[in-house]
C-alpha cells in the first residue's frame, strides 16, 4: 500500500489542520482519496459547553460496539475476533485502573 498525505496548517491560528488531503493506493491498484478543508475560523477560546459531557453518554466498549453494529447492521467494526479481543483487554484494564 502506498499513501501520500498533504496538509496544509495554520499553527498561529490554533487550527491544526486548514486543508489536508490523503491519496492510498493499495494491492490491487484501487485508489481511496479523502480531503477535508477548514470552512470557518473564529480566532478565541471554544464555548465551555463543547466540551460538556452529554447527560445520555454511554462508554461502552469494543466487543459492545461490535454486537450492537452487528445485530443492527450486520457488519462488524472489528471482523477479526482477535483483534475485538486484544482491544477489549486493554479496554477493561483501562476502565479498571
Amino acid at each position: 500500500m502506498q499513501m501520500t498525505r498533504e496538509r496544509w496548517l495554520a499553527v498561529d491560528l490554533n487550527c491544526v489542520v486548514m486543508r489536508e488531503h490523503i491519496s492510498e493506493v493499495d494491492r490491487d491498484k484501487g485508489k481511496i482519496e479523502f480531503s477535508r478543508e477548514a470552512v470557518s475560523i473564529k480566532p478565541g477560546e471554544p464555548p465551555t459547553d463543547l466540551f460538556e459531557v452529554p447527560s445520555s453518554y454511554q462508554e461502552r466498549g469494543p466487543a459492545d460496539l461490535n454486537k450492537e453494529l452487528e445485530s443492527k447492521f450486520g457488519q462488524k467494526v472489528f471482523p477479526h475476533e482477535e483483534e475485538r479481543d486484544k482491544l477489549q483487554k486493554v479496554y477493561d484494564a483501562e476502565k479498571h485502573k
